[in-house]
């Protein structure tokens, strides 16, 4: 048995600052199996859906499949930076210099046509659709367990298919990575300072790293279905939090 888990950066993890208490890694060290970790920050369901497309046929009907759905709205532009995903990005790209470094190597006609795309091209309805494109795709997948989705935002696009072989938990991360904070407008302060950032790996301190890789687990041996509206640790980071490790 494998763990495929796709998704942007509620199931990202850096490659530094890691702690072996990720909820990914609970869910291999319990299982004793293979993590295949596909996720990038930023990240669109139309990429989420190329990389389902790219390893279709190496996932087994034995394997654990778990997709993290972003936020409808984001759109890929350049694969090889899935974060550059709508107007809002362009603001960064003069105020960090590894942002930079990235949109630099594009020619100037690129960047001139990434943002005359958002400005005058883009379809908030045809964006939707690729939303439900991934939905689909999931559906499609044929295992022992049924793939299980994680939404990241409430704020999703409606779902036109009937998903007889997956199963959505319950709430969405962003509600929960949210509500570790005392008072929310201290991470609009932090991650506006770091150009929207969260130094927390995929977005959640330790305690509820546990959380979620227990739900999944239980998920996994008795096909109880995720709540991510219950049992979270919430109200106990402030400003003054630096450590992912709280």
């Amino acid at each position: 048995m494998n763990l495929w888990i796709f998704g942007d950066s509620f199931a990202e993890m850096q490659s530094s600052g890691q702690t072996g208490s990720e909820w990914q890694l609970q869910i291999v060290n319990h299982f004793k199996c293979d993590l295949y970790n596909i996720a990038r920050k930023g990240s669109s369901s139309e990429w989420i859906t190329l990389q389902l497309s790219k390893y279709w046929k190496d996932i087994s009907t034995e394997d654990i499949v778990i997709v993290l759905v972003p936020y409808w709205d984001r759109q890929c532009i350049f694969i090889d930076d899935p974060d550059f995903n709508h107007l809002p990005t362009i603001e960064n790209y003069n105020k960090d210099q590894k942002i930079k470094d990235r949109w630099s190597k594009y020619s100037k006609s690129q960047r001139d046509a990434f943002t005359k795309y958002f400005m005058y091209l883009h379809n908030e309805e045809l964006v939707k659709l690729k939303t439900s494109s991934l939905y689909s795709w999931i559906n499609n997948l044929k295992l022992d367990i049924q793939p299980l989705v994680l939404e990241t935002r409430s704020e999703l696009t409606n779902n036109y298919f009937v998903n007889d072989n997956y199963n959505t938990a319950t709430g969405n991360l962003m509600d929960v990575s949210l509500a570790e904070w005392k008072d929310i407008n201290d991470w609009y302060t932090m991650t506006k300072r770091s150009l929207f950032s969260d130094s927390r790996i995929s977005h959640l301190t330790k305690q509820n790293h546990i959380v979620l890789a227990n739900k999944i687990i239980k998920y996994i041996e008795s096909n109880t279905v995720p709540d991510l509206q219950t049992d979270f640790h919430t109200t106990f980071l402030d400003k003054d939090y630096v450590d992912i490790n709280v």
